[in-house]
């Protein structure tokens, strides 16, 4: 009796592996599909007023109730990354390095030499969280080289043949679907994190004041690009299958109205850019160190003026990038004067999370979900200024939202959640189903899908936002002070930077909360 039930049991775990094309537990049950997706728009309506009343949720691990058995907890990697961030946020940055070294460390051993095996036991997210800490630190060879190697991991996938990746993502979903978590398969990062990836080594690069700050500026672009070219592509592959499955499974509908109404609390800031590929700062950076070249080569002026109002299409409300647009439009030269840059990562992206409800799909069977949800992290700084002995030069103004991209990107996957969601319930159905006159089979399967979570994984020290300052620094200032404030205007973090005596400097801030880091380029390669 154990040895069959253990049979079975493998056999309905594995199921939604093998035939989320064929598999159709649903066929004739219309008749129910109907009566409870009008049961669960009563339901989701009575849920959405009692949601409106809920508090902004905080950074606790603890789940927080969104009524009508929906909830919203950290699962995963994301619950994994808290007491990391609890530490960047108290300042003790040390430990974090400490952390993220002694993975590497440990990795680079288990490679025993072999680089590639290297770069895959790091992977992308080890590397580029490391390589953002270690910017907000100013060790900028150690950032330089972390972000190098999340690229090797994606060169690596690259290089791969389409055969072997594919084995490689199904043997993942494989040990996923068994033990219930989806972390198994590589993590690549999605398109944003890959293009920001590339924003930090390019900020890196022009710290050190090395030349490549600009490939890596001009090839992030490329990049984008690309990128939404894929994705554009992805959405319309979604698009034709979930068509298909409309046609087939009666809950189409109700999961579907589901799916989107658990990602609308998020969809305002979501509208507030077009697509999850407005990342206007590649473009800022390109212009910003055009901008500086133009002081030996004025012919380079017109070249960032080009690249500022690339930045101002896709950000036409931020005044610092309208500003050094038409700077550049009148031909405005430096001159003697000395033009200081100011770039601020402030904040942390939205943290993703799992969101948690029930479909009953019939009196004694309640299905239930799981999806992957990113919720926007309070930040306490409300903004961050710069003064010169102790005089006002600027107020840093809006880049772009890495906020508002993510969420977005969030809001662009909602046809491929449903999709997902439809072949996990369908699958979850026929499970139920089939092992409903064995006890074992019916507890082990109620306990995987109790168990089991989505992928949690994200890049988790990413900033909110990407903010800027463009000035001249008045004679006699031979240093600038960057304060962050709250709402209340009181300051909550100070760094005094040096600037260069002759020439242009870049700046670059880490603000989280009531910590700040800021760091400036000793020298520029035209220098």
């Amino acid at each position: 009796m154990l040895k069959k039930s253990l049979v079975l049991v493998t056999a309905l775990i594995l199921t939604p592996v093998f035939s989320h094309a064929q598999f159709d537990p649903f066929k004739g049950v219309k008749e129910l599909a109907d009566a409870i997706e009008k049961k669960q728009e009563k339901d989701a309506a009575n849920a959405a007023a009692r949601d409106a009343e809920r508090a902004a949720p905080g950074q606790s691990a603890a789940p927080v109730s969104l009524g009508h058995g929906r909830t919203i907890r950290y699962a995963g990697y994301s619950k994994s990354f808290l007491p990391l961030k609890s530490k960047l946020l108290s300042g003790n940055f040390e430990d974090v390095d400490k952390h993220y070294t002694k993975k590497e460390g440990k990795a680079r051993k288990k490679a025993k030499g072999n680089d590639a095996k290297y770069f895959r036991k790091v992977g992308f997210l080890g590397f580029v969280e490391h390589g953002s800490l270690e910017l907000a630190q100013g060790d900028l060879a150690g950032s330089i080289e972390a972000y190098t190697g999340a690229e090797q991991v994606l060169n690596l996938r690259n290089d791969e043949s389409k055969a072997k990746e594919k084995s490689k993502a199904f043997m993942g979903k494989f040990c996923g679907m068994v033990i219930g978590k989806d972390e198994f398969v590589p993590y690549y990062g999605v398109a944003f994190e890959r293009i920001l990836m590339l924003n930090g080594k390019s900020i890196a690069y022009l710290l050190s004041g090395d030349r490549l700050a600009y490939n890596v500026t001009r090839r992030s672009i490329d990049w984008q690009n690309t990128e939404k070219a894929a994705f554009d592509a992805e959405q319309r592959k979604i698009q034709e299958d979930l068509a298909k499955k409309r046609g087939k499974n009666p809950f189409s509908g109700m999961v579907e109205k589901l799916v989107w109404a658990a990602y609308a609390d998020y969809e305002t800031k979501a509208q507030a850019v077009p697509s999850a590929f407005v990342n206007p700062f590649g473009f800022y950076m390109a212009g910003m160190i055009q901008e500086f070249e133009s002081a030996d080569d004025p012919s380079l002026m017109d070249n960032a003026r080009i690249s500022y109002g690339k930045a101002l299409e896709l950000n036409p409300e931020s005044k610092v990038i309208r500003e050094a647009y038409e700077a550049m439009q009148k031909g405005e030269k430096a001159g003697d004067r000395r033009l200081v840059q100011v770039v601020a990562f402030d904040g942390f992206t939205p943290e993703k999370k799992v969101l948690e409800f029930q479909i009953p799909v019939s009196s004694d069977m309640i299905i239930p979900v799981k999806l992957p949800v990113y919720e926007p992290v309070d930040s306490v700084v409300s903004g961050i200024a710069v003064t010169g002995n102790g005089e006002p030069l600027a107020d840093l103004d809006e880049v772009a939202s890495v906020e508002a991209i993510s969420l977005r990107y969030q809001s662009d996957q909602r046809s491929k959640q449903t999709l997902d969601v439809l072949i996990r319930v369908a699958a979850s159905v026929g499970k139920r189903t089939a092992a409903k006159d064995n006890s074992i089979a019916m507890g082990v399967v109620t306990m995987h899908d109790a168990l089991s979570t989505p992928d949690m994984r994200s890049w988790m020290s990413l900033p909110a936002t990407i903010s800027a300052a463009r000035f001249y620094a008045p004679p006699g200032v031979d240093a600038i002070e960057i304060h962050s404030r709250d709402e209340t205007g009181a300051v909550l973090s100070t760094q005094s930077v040096a600037i260069a005596e002759s020439g242009p400097t870049f700046i670059f801030v880490r603000s989280m909360d009531a910590q700040m880091l800021a760091h400036a380029n000793q020298s520029l390669w035209f220098n």
